[in-house]
């Protein structure tokens, strides 16, 4: 007997890059991180002082939150002057990575190890940046910062990037909702007859933007994983013809990312 299931859903970050940013964007976002990093290691304010967003949110590596870009930049410039700053020195950038969420928002996700000498006492320290960049009136600006020190870096690296999309995207996970979306009436995927005929098995998992409408946005799917091509498109009408309620928070509809699992399994 042959089968096609569609499992339940599953919570995701979204981190992978999204469709649509144009080519200007692109360059767009990785100058504006190119000057981030060059007034690091010059300790020049004046490269990055237009590149942050009036509402601008920092948070560093003592918990300390700065809010605007005046005190954001304020902030920068105190850190720049520090001893303690101006002695630690880079001593391995273990990753360095770009992802469009959206569009219209990026996130830069750096981590490298620090050497620094602190009340005499010298060390070493891993530590973590994310910025939250996003268009507004054709600029890309950096709308959040936050810095990690010490570890488990990736647990804190995932929650800065689930809160700061919710904030800058109006996208959230599946844990940041009072109620997640439920989906119902799916009608079974269509079972490709020549891989039946073979008695191939396989999976296809799919992610997308539920929107506040409970339909899935249009250009939001994506497959990311897949065992063979030829369940793919059968797994994405599967999920179309789903209904659904929407994800809400407070009695109000959001968007929410979620991923979805279509199986095919003959018995």
């Amino acid at each position: 007997m042959c089968r096609a299931v569609l499992l339940s859903l599953l919570i995701v970050l979204p981190n992978v890059t999204a469709q649509g940013q144009t080519s200007q964007d692109s360059t767009a976002v990785y100058a504006l991180i190119a000057r981030y990093e060059a007034a690091l290691q010059t300790r020049d304010i004046t490269l990055i002082r237009n590149d942050y967003a009036a509402k601008a949110v920092w948070l560093d590596g003592f918990g300390t939150t700065q809010e605007g870009a005046d005190s954001v930049l304020a902030m920068v410039v105190r850190g720049f002057v520090d001893s303690a700053f101006a002695a630690s020195v880079g001593t391995r950038v273990k990753h360095q990575i770009t992802t469009f969420i959206r569009p219209d928002v990026a996130i830069y996700d750096r981590h490298e190890q620090l050497r620094f000498t602190a009340r005499g006492v010298a060390g070493v320290r891993d530590v973590a940046t994310n910025l939250v960049l996003s268009r507004e009136g054709g600029r890309w600006l950096i709308q959040r910062q936050t810095d990690f020190g010490g570890s488990p870096l990736a647990a804190l690296r995932r929650s800065f990037v689930e809160t700061a999309t919710a904030v800058v995207a109006g996208l959230f996970s599946g844990t940041q909702v009072d109620e997640p979306v439920k989906q119902f009436g799916c009608s079974p995927p269509r079972y490709p007859p020549e891989l039946r005929a073979a008695k191939v098995n396989g999976s296809i998992t799919l992610r997308y933007i539920m929107g506040v409408d409970g339909r899935i946005e249009a250009g939001s799917i994506q497959v990311t994983s897949s065992t063979n091509k030829a369940f793919e498109q059968p797994a994405i009408d599967a999920v179309l013809t789903c209904s659904a309620s929407p994800a809400k928070i407070k009695g109000s509809p959001v968007r929410q990312i979620i991923e979805q699992v279509v199986r095919f399994t003959i018995s």
